[in-house]
């Protein structure tokens, strides 16, 4: 699941700074590329809502690395994405810019911690809801 969201904001991204580069004559063909992003990152957000995960980030010497990017990145795409935000809200000019850049910064943050982050599984077999019984052993 954390690959499917790191390609979705990815591929947010590529489309976002793409769409600053290629315009399209035919009215419905620039629609949907315009639109395209804003699919994207809705499911991303949906699946992070309805979908969360727990997450174990290994700590090894090469990880160290990693892990010190990981703590630079999120801050500054947090910060890259609520200055947009305000900048679009005042009108003033560059907003746009602020908001890929900061959709940026955490698409590459997701894909360093999918780097070094494993899937805890829930399955606890102590709790008895997840305990599967055939129904000769109930008898």
């Amino acid at each position: 699941m954390l690959n499917f969201r790191t390609l979705l904001l990815s591929l947010a991204f590529i489309f976002l700074v793409g769409q600053e580069f290629i315009f399209f004559n035919n009215s419905s063909i620039g629609l949907a590329f315009r639109l395209i992003p804003t699919a994207l990152l809705l499911v991303w957000f949906v699946l992070s809502i309805f979908g969360p995960q727990k997450y174990k980030i290994q700590l090894t010497l090469s990880n160290k690395r990693i892990i010190l990017a990981l703590k630079f990145l999120r801050p500054l795409a947090n910060l890259s994405i609520i200055l947009g935000a305000l900048i679009k809200l005042l009108h003033l000019n560059y907003g746009n810019y602020f908001l890929t850049a900061g959709i940026g910064f955490l698409a590459i943050w997701s894909l360093l911690f999918s780097f070094v982050a494993n899937n805890i599984d829930s399955y606890n077999p102590e709790i008895i809801d997840d305990i599967e019984l055939d129904e000769d052993e109930v008898k």
